[in-house]
């Protein structure tokens, strides 16, 4: 659950939001849609809690698994690694690269870990890419795994910023309906200015006069089929 009260944003002396409300149930799909730069960044991070508000109040009910427009991945770690490092218990023991301090029994859970890593890899269309680094990898396959770290994490509530931007049009098309599979009974909520990112939601919330008005007709995906 997300509830959003009164949240007004400003930087210095320019007012981003102004007095915004939104309401999510658990498991409902929303988007944030609106131009670059119109505040859609900003309150996915209120609602992370990465960012305070100037005034208002967030109320969230879950973890929270966040998306970021660029991929935020540990650089030291290969493909598999970053995904170890969120996955549930037991197979998200390997939280260590240097795999000779492990006792035993955790090698054994770490290397589950990598297993379970390398299912979800395939699933994004990255398997072979375990063992690569993110250095090695190019920008469209660094934001699947973004993608695919933020949906193994097992939160209940996920944030996507314009997750589907660095990625061709097949590739976004399969992402947008694995995303929407795996995310089914989870809160989701997507930030985007494309539109063909909307058919992932079931709300669409529009951008207007410095806050979110959600659309009075018709549904999210009704919608985005006459775009």
């Amino acid at each position: 659950m997300i509830r959003v009260e009164d949240l007004s944003v400003s930087y210095g002396n320019v007012p981003v939001l102004e007095n915004c409300h939104l309401t999510m149930a658990a498991g409902e799909h929303a988007a944030l849609s609106g131009p670059s730069g119109c505040g859609k960044t900003t309150l996915l991070r209120c609602i992370a809690g990465l960012q305070l508000p100037d005034r208002g109040k967030v109320k969230v009910s879950g973890r929270i698994g966040y998306v970021f427009q660029e991929p935020r991945l540990f650089p030291w770690l290969t493909a598999e690694e970053n995904l170890a490092l969120v996955l549930p218990e037991p197979s998200g023991v390997g939280r260590q690269r240097a795999k000779e301090r492990l006792s035993a029994a955790e090698r054994q859970r770490a290397e589950a870990g990598l297993s379970a890593a390398e299912r979800w890899l395939a699933e994004a269309g990255l398997a072979g890419a375990g063992k690569k680094y993110p250095s090695e990898l190019s920008g469209g396959m660094k934001q699947r795994l973004s993608i695919c770290r933020a949906l193994a994490s097992g939160a209940d509530i996920l944030l996507m910023d314009e997750p589907i931007k660095e990625l061709d049009a097949d590739t976004a098309r399969k992402m947008r309906e694995w995303i929407r599979r795996i995310c089914a009974g989870k809160t989701l909520l997507i930030a985007t200015h494309n539109p063909e990112d909307l058919a992932m939601a079931d709300t669409i919330y529009d951008y207007g006069n410095r806050t979110f008005i959600p659309r009075s007709s018709g549904s999210a995906r009704d919608s985005c089929a006459h775009m």
